[in-house]
């Protein structure tokens, strides 16, 4: 199992179960697992865009589409890429191993390595409106930007410091800090 969690956006990767995904990806049997998020549709233009089924096997990867899809259980919303992927170890080198010796690919992930999945019917769309953490309110608990752009950085920075934070870094079920403790070295 490999997983790829991308900088440009900010979920803040501790507020995302990511062993849930990784459950969700290992009962699935399918080679990759993409995090998405739903967002209105009339804003998916832009944004990579998962169109899935209503079993969530992605059936199309698109790059910022001027119509985007909907969803089978809401027409008014799609899923944006959230840019976290999880994949079977052995699918991952191959789809890589193909993408690098491909003539006209990009070797990029979202343009070419995930739809050689898709094509391949070996991908799904992990929902993360299921994710749940602890402690998280009704407010924060999709909390998604994409923070590609200084002005979306700026923003999502707001977000986290105004008065009643779009998402609140001071839950106290959850430790944004990881600490390890010193173990004793191998003698």
């Amino acid at each position: 199992i490999s997983a790829c969690l991308v900088g440009s956006e900010m979920c803040i990767r501790d507020r995302m179960d990511v062993d849930a995904m990784l459950q969700y990806h290992i009962d699935s049997g399918l080679g990759c697992t993409v995090a998405g998020i739903r967002v209105p549709r009339k804003d998916a233009s832009a944004f990579g865009i998962i169109d899935a089924d209503q079993n969530h096997k992605i059936t199309e990867f698109l790059e910022k589409p001027a119509d985007p899809p909907g969803l089978p259980d809401a027409s008014d919303e799609s899923f944006a890429s959230m840019g976290n992927y999880i994949f079977s170890r052995e699918a991952l080198v191959q789809a890589l191993h193909d993408d690098a010796h491909s003539a006209d690919s990009r070797h990029d992930m979202g343009g070419d390595v995930i739809p050689r999945f898709v094509n391949a019917a070996d991908a799904q769309v992990y929902d993360f409106r299921d994710n749940e953490v602890p402690g998280n309110t009704e407010k924060d608990a999709d909390y998604w930007r994409d923070v590609g752009t200084i002005d979306a950085y700026h923003d999502a920075h707001m977000d986290l410091v105004s008065v009643e934070p779009e998402f609140n870094l001071y839950n106290p079920d959850l430790s944004l800090i990881h600490i390890s403790e010193p173990t004793r070295q191998a003698e």
